[in-house]
């Protein structure tokens, strides 16, 4: 049923003492179909059209923030990616895509994603920063910080690596450092290595898993 509470400026759906502008109340569903649904914004197929919902501002041309499904592909049932939208200034000006979670679920702030979290900065003399921080609600001993991570077996390889690329060119790898992959050279997957080969082959640096040292060998 629906309420109209015209005297406060509020519209109640399921429910007839709504408590806000607008008050949807239904049995809590368990699933996510669009039976389930609270509220669905749908569009026609169609690439690249939008459902939008919008927040902040209410005067001008256009939003400040605002939360976007795109449509991606047509076929069958379509799928697509959701946008998050801001802007740093305040001037009438539409707000920009800071962070994308595209319909093979990778995440990109700043940009389209290429991996699972990808962090995009785009601009001349301009820091890219990742920042993880543990602090305490009263002056004393925080938790910890902490990055894991996993792999199956040996045969695999945990490893960070670090790559240039001029503008618009291809990344040219030039160090890695993580544990080593039992299927490269000179290593048996169980050292801590530095080198510049992907997967610790022949590292330039290791520590094995006896804590002996190698420079120039594992």
């Amino acid at each position: 049923w629906i309420t109209n509470d015209i005297s406060n400026e509020r519209l109640g759906i399921g429910t007839v003492s709504p408590a806000v502008p607008m008050h949807i109340n239904k049995t809590a569903p368990t699933g996510i179909a669009k039976a389930d649904s609270f509220l669905h914004l749908g569009v026609a197929v169609g690439n690249a059209e939008r459902a939008t919902i919008g927040f902040g501002y209410s005067g001008g041309t256009n939003i400040p923030a605002a939360i976007s499904y795109k449509n991606t592909n047509n076929g069958g049932s379509t799928t697509g990616e959701l946008g998050f939208f801001t802007r740093s200034g305040t001037s009438d000006a539409a707000p920009t895509q800071a962070m994308t979670i595209d319909s093979s679920q990778n995440v990109g702030i700043g940009g389209q994603p290429s991996a699972k979290l990808h962090l995009y900065n785009l601009g001349d003399a301009t820091n890219n920063e990742l920042l993880i921080e543990c602090d305490s609600s009263s002056g004393g001993a925080t938790g910890n910080n902490m990055i894991t991570m996993k792999r199956e077996d040996t045969n695999r390889t945990n490893e960070i690596k670090f790559v240039t690329h001029a503008h618009g060119g291809s990344a040219t790898h030039k160090f890695s450092l993580g544990q080593t992959d039992s299927d490269e050279a000179g290593v048996d997957g169980t050292e801590f290595y530095i080198g510049r080969a992907s997967g610790g082959a022949n590292p330039d640096f290791a520590i094995s898993s006896a804590g002996l040292v190698g420079i120039g060998t594992a």
